[in-house]
């Protein structure tokens, strides 16, 4: 995992492991209501569903505008999606 290595590319990083649970809802339900996370593919919420559980990643990145966000399966998952992000950003 590269948690530290996305630590030192964005300004912030948040990680929130199953915020789905506080609203006692699905995955894939937390997701529809927040509307940031429009992209997630219908394969990964099914999984997610099933599993009950993901990991949702805010990163500010190291310019005054904006952020992202990205939800995955695991912690090594989302932190590989955010490393992507990072670099195509």
């Amino acid at each position: 995992m590269s948690l530290q290595k996305l630590a030192t590319m964005a300004h912030t990083v948040y990680v929130e492991i199953n915020p789905h649970r506080e609203a006692y809802e699905k995955p894939s339900e937390y997701i529809k209501h927040n509307d940031d996370y429009d992209e997630t593919p219908r394969e990964l919420l099914n999984k997610m569903d099933e599993k009950d559980t993901m990991v949702k990643i805010q990163c500010y990145p190291k310019t005054p505008v904006g952020f992202f966000t990205v939800c995955a399966l695991d912690i090594d998952s989302a932190v590989e999606m955010a490393l992507e992000t990072m670099a195509n950003d």
